[in-house]
């Protein structure tokens, strides 16, 4: 009986300590190849920003085309992957399939340019905007591939590049907002904020030193 109780409990806090290892590894690999790319490119707030008014809405193959250009350019030539980066217009053709929420609503995200590092982790890359902002990166990170559970704040995560900020690169909502905030968002998917809230994870584990403490909404 104790060790029915004792071994979930144990592998639970493996799978912890693993999400927050690789986490924590890839944005320190992220972060280390923006510092190489800005050597050679010079100011990151330039990068792969474009102004609301040059987004055309009657180019289909505009987002494809501002993803890869980022991609290729300031990302890709600086990390180590296992295979050729390319844009899949559908990942479910490249064996991966779409996450979902802990509360299981699919987060759509069919299309995006996709590097496999050689530690195992996926990254896919996307643009986020509309018409009163920039447009800006974002990165988001599988950091077991196409294993499972594909579920947003257990293997699902996201980066993104604050424009307002010089391009810095950090987890969405870190820094705007405090911990039992980030840890409501991380849990509850509150409706308001979509299929994305759950993405407020990634700012939780940095908060809490890139650790995914007891209380951690899992």
């Amino acid at each position: 009986m104790v060790a029915a109780i004792t071994i979930p409990g144990m592998i639970v806090k493996h799978q912890k300590q693993i999400a927050a290892k690789r986490l924590e590894q890839t944005y320190s690999i992220l972060s280390q190849a923006i510092l190489h790319a800005q050597a050679d490119y010079g100011d990151i707030s330039s990068w792969g920003m474009v102004a609301a008014t040059d987004i055309d809405p009657n180019n289909p193959n505009q987002g494809r085309e501002l993803v890869t250009a980022f991609a290729e350019t300031y990302l890709a030539p600086y990390l180590k992957l296992s295979s050729e980066p390319l844009y899949a217009s559908n990942i479910k053709n490249l064996g991966y399939v779409n996450p979902q929420t802990k509360d299981g609503r699919i987060y759509g995200l069919d299309k995006a340019y996709l590097m496999e590092l050689t530690n195992g982790v996926t990254l896919f890359i996307s643009y986020n905007g509309n018409s009163d902002v920039f447009s800006t990166p974002l990165i988001f990170v599988d950091i077991n591939g196409k294993q499972n559970p594909n579920i947003v704040g257990r293997d699902w995560y996201m980066f993104y590049f604050d424009g307002t900020r010089q391009m810095k690169l950090k987890p969405f909502a870190y820094g705007n907002l405090d911990r039992e905030t980030l840890k409501e968002y991380c849990g509850n998917n509150p409706p308001e904020e979509g299929v994305s809230a759950n993405f407020y994870c990634t700012a939780l584990i940095m908060f809490d030193g890139w650790e995914i403490k007891d209380d951690y909404p899992w």
